[in-house]
């Protein structure tokens, strides 16, 4: 499992825990426009992304959808609030391409802190990744142009404008597509 991998990278895991994990991590591959989570909906897995990408939005009550994250491959990925709180999700979790996750449920995860304190390495890790996240995209929104946020896109993540609609940048960038098509058109 490509997750494993990836945790071994981070942790020392010995022989015990890999066989463990084996045993809790669910693998599915899913299609594109998947959506494994809805607005209202308890989502109690964590995801690692293995192939692919999932695009994290909200939809106002006008029906204006607002993406406000792209999760690529080896990323972890939830409704962070109905995962971490037990609250309903205020996100879609959708997939723009076929997608193969690993997941594993919130139970076994708690599980899985309590028997194996290095997890929470992991655990403080990803914490530590959504805030930052979270930092860097309310400066964005506040601080930065219009020009400067994609510049930042296309710097930090430059595989997205291959991946992903333009209607979709757009919306991540918090403007129009004719403000895209023209910014790009300097480029």
């Amino acid at each position: 499992m490509h997750i494993i991998t990836f945790l071994q990278q981070h942790l020392p895991l010995s022989a015990e825990v890999v066989e463990e994990l084996q045993k809790i991590i669910v693998r599915e591959h899913l299609p594109k426009n998947h959506v494994l989570v809805r607005p209202g909906q308890h989502c109690r897995r964590l995801f690692f992304i293995e192939e692919g990408l999932i695009r994290e939005h909200y939809q106002s009550l006008s029906g204006k959808e607002t993406t406000y994250r792209f999760h690529t491959e080896d990323n972890f990925v939830t409704a962070d609030e109905s995962f971490i709180d037990g609250q309903p999700s205020q996100y879609y979790l959708e997939t723009l391409e076929e997608t193969t996750l690993c997941s594993i449920s919130h139970e076994d995860f708690e599980q899985l802190l309590k028997r194996h304190p290095l997890f929470e390495q992991l655990h403080v890790l990803v914490m530590h990744q959504v805030m930052r996240e979270m930092k860097e995209r309310i400066t964005a929104l506040q601080f930065q142009t219009a020009t400067e946020r994609y510049e930042s896109l296309l710097q930090n993540q430059p595989s997205i404008f291959q991946r992903v609609s333009l209607g979709h940048i757009a919306s991540y960038l918090g403007i129009s597509q004719e403000t895209l098509s023209r910014i790009r058109s300097k480029k």
